[in-house]
């Protein structure tokens, strides 16, 4: 997703992927899916409520925000590592969000600077 530039063209460009995702799984007639990645939004930031409402619309679970602590989470850091956010997340239709079990973010792996991981446990 793009990322905020503090001006309208970002959040034009925000609004205008969000609609692209729209189409291509209005496209593909799916029924059961997920979107995770980078939305470059946590809350209380600028393309937080485009966010919610894309999520909201689209009939989507916030199923990362749904399970994880809001205080202490972060699933970027800067390089030199005094810059944390939770901009990452991962949406899903509710038939998948009710196969997840757990959510978690982590840490202790140093492989990129965005680090997400959810699995469905098996009963």
């Amino acid at each position: 997703m793009p990322c905020d530039n503090s001006d309208y063209e970002s959040h034009e460009d925000y609004i205008s992927t969000s609609c692209k995702l729209k189409a291509l799984y209005e496209e593909l007639d799916v029924v059961h899916f997920i979107i995770a990645g980078d939305f470059n939004c946590q809350a209380g930031s600028r393309f937080y409520n485009t966010f919610i409402c894309f999520a909201r619309d689209n009939n989507l679970e916030l199923s990362d925000i749904n399970r994880l602590p809001v205080a202490d989470s972060f699933t970027y850091c800067s390089d030199d590592g005094l810059r944390a956010s939770w901009i990452d997340h991962v949406l899903c239709s509710s038939v998948i969000d009710g196969l997840i079990d757990k959510v978690d973010i982590l840490n202790e792996f140093i492989t990129s600077d965005h680090i997400c991981y959810f699995q469905k446990i098996e009963r």
